[in-house]
């Protein structure tokens, strides 16, 4: 998931999506949730994240440093620091976390 930072980042992340998934534990009936894999792919060339961009038909033109694909239930990020990316990790993870949850949404 993600193995390429280093292991205090993995744990705030970590942490966080604890917190996110228990919010949806207090707004839901606990029956409900599930256990939810989150595949995060991180990038730190801007260029090869705007092919991925394209690849997955994303407009490249907007300042967005992270997208999700229902498709293939996959984030993609842009590494820009690690603040930044953390929250668009956070952010991106949500879409996964709707998705298994509740189900597919509309943009």
């Amino acid at each position: 998931m993600w193995n390429s930072y280093p292991y205090d980042f993995n744990q705030k992340l970590s942490l966080k999506l604890n917190k996110l998934f228990g919010l949806y534990g207090k707004i839901l009936d606990v029956s409900s949730l599930k256990k939810v894999d989150i595949n995060l792919q991180v990038v730190a060339d801007k260029f090869a994240f705007q092919q991925i961009q394209q690849a997955h038909n994303m407009a490249i033109g907007n300042q967005s440093n992270g997208f999700y694909s229902h498709g293939s239930n996959k984030a993609y990020l842009l590494y820009t620091d690690d603040k930044q990316t953390m929250q668009t990790a956070v952010h991106e993870a949500t879409h996964a976390i709707n998705r298994a949850i509740i189900g597919y949404s509309p943009k």
